[in-house]
């Protein structure tokens, strides 16, 4: 099995690939820069650099995978946090899961957002 992840690099994703790398399930990762992608390399994962916001690129990242994990998400650090500062996480989780739905088409695959 070979399951895509975003947010890998996360607290959450970290131990997501780390448990499937476990188990022998072939990890392939979204990274957004050159660090991301050797974390990635150290937990046993391949890495995809590819831009969640384009349809295309997201297509391409998860030709071939079996499952999909959601697990990106951008939470504000602020200790009281404004509406706008919730904005690039919400377009990850409206318009970043909306480019992941699409790109399945008609693919069978298994979907769990975090």
């Amino acid at each position: 099995m070979k399951v895509f992840i975003t947010g890998a690099t996360g607290v959450l994703g970290r131990r997501v690939v780390k448990y499937l790398i476990s188990k022998s399930i072939s990890v392939i990762a979204l990274s957004r820069s050159s660090q991301n992608a050797e974390l990635l390399k150290n937990l046993g994962a391949e890495s995809k650099q590819a831009d969640l916001f384009n349809a295309n690129e997201m297509a391409e990242a998860t030709k071939g995978c079996d499952a999909i994990l959601h697990l990106a998400t951008h939470i504000p650090q602020k200790t009281m946090p404004k509406s706008k500062d919730w904005e690039l996480n919400d377009r990850i989780r409206i318009d970043g899961t909306k480019h992941l739905v699409e790109v399945t088409g008609p693919r069978k695959v298994d979907w769990f957002e975090c």
